[in-house]
């Protein structure tokens, strides 16, 4: 017949253990839970020092943008400033004629009036200038319409809205780049396709800034080759049924192979000091990867490079 001490030093034992366990247990779960906490921090910590990352390199995007605007703007503003300055030379001309005819009906020598009147036609040449007043008045407006959506592509990018994804269309987003950088870009064959695509979630200020990196390095990568065609292509079609495709390609210098799997490092550039921060493509992977999406490069020495980026559409984001 067993001892009953022996049962009882048998509980004693497994309870012993199983308080060992539950307490281990409870040490590790809060260890973990602390972890946890410590590592949420984090996250929320990278997270804004990305926002803060990519908006400083918005910022620094915009003035850069900001010298080519103003340098873009000189155009339009020659012509209107030209054709003011000849409307003001017209201006004393027409103004006597308008004199001359507001005296119509209240003078009693209309001969008179009518003789003075086709004189001021003939030696001020109205002839002329009631042809000019047409095209000077349309180039004018269209001159202002310019400077109105170039200020206007400005004032959007500057203060597109980071901070909340959306549901956006890509194609007038990269319309909208392609123009605000067309003063840029208008010295180099562009081969532009943009078909319209499914809808994303995402920031429009985000892509925009994407888009820009991409096309200011595909600028660099042709400035830096000698060939007599400086290509660069942007293309915007469907992909699957569940992602759209966005690719900038250029004929320049391309890629050192050994260096492609670090472009997307924070701070790494081949620019020589003082022409880069490294930040243009590490903030451009970061956005696409904000966004689910991809980015890929395929490149060839003295042949160019072909950055592909893969959106998903919103209906994912939804499911």
């Amino acid at each position: 017949m067993s001892d009953p001490n022996d049962y009882k030093k048998a509980y004693l034992r497994e309870k012993q253990a199983r308080d060992e366990v539950e307490s281990l247990l409870e040490e590790k779960t809060r260890a973990l839970y602390l972890a946890n906490q410590t590592l949420e921090r984090q996250l929320e910590q990278l997270k804004n020092q990305q926002a803060v990352l990519i908006n400083n390199e918005r910022m620094a995007t915009l003035g850069s943008l900001s010298a080519g605007v103003a340098h873009e703007l000189n155009n339009p503003l020659a012509y209107v400033r030209g054709n003011l300055e000849s409307l003001n030379h017209y201006l004393p001309a027409l103004q006597e004629l308008l004199n001359l005819a507001s005296m119509a009906g209240h003078t009693d020598n209309d001969q008179m009036l009518s003789t003075q009147l086709k004189e001021v036609y003939v030696t001020q040449r109205l002839n002329d200038i009631s042809e000019d007043l047409p095209d000077l008045i349309n180039d004018t407006l269209h001159g202002c319409e310019r400077i109105k959506i170039i200020v206007s592509d400005l004032m959007n990018f500057s203060r597109s809205n980071n901070d909340s994804f959306s549901s956006i269309a890509l194609k007038p987003i990269v319309e909208d780049t392609l123009r605000l950088l067309s003063g840029q870009l208008k010295s180099y064959d562009l081969v532009i396709a943009i078909e319209d695509v499914a809808p994303i979630l995402g920031k429009d200020g985000a892509i925009k800034q994407a888009i820009i990196n991409l096309l200011a390095n595909a600028k660099y990568a042709v400035d830096r080759d000698h060939k007599p065609h400086k290509t660069i292509e942007v293309l915007l079609a469907p992909g699957n049924d569940k992602e759209v495709i966005l690719s900038i390609s250029d004929n320049g210098i391309g890629i050192d192979p050994d260096i492609i799997s670090r472009l997307f490092d924070p701070f790494f550039t081949t620019k020589p000091v003082g022409e880069g921060t490294g930040m243009g493509l590490a903030v451009t992977h970061a956005i696409i990867k904000e966004h689910r999406g991809s980015i890929t490069v395929q490149s060839e020495e003295g042949v160019g490079s072909h950055f592909t980026i893969t959106f998903p559409t919103e209906h994912i984001e939804a499911e």
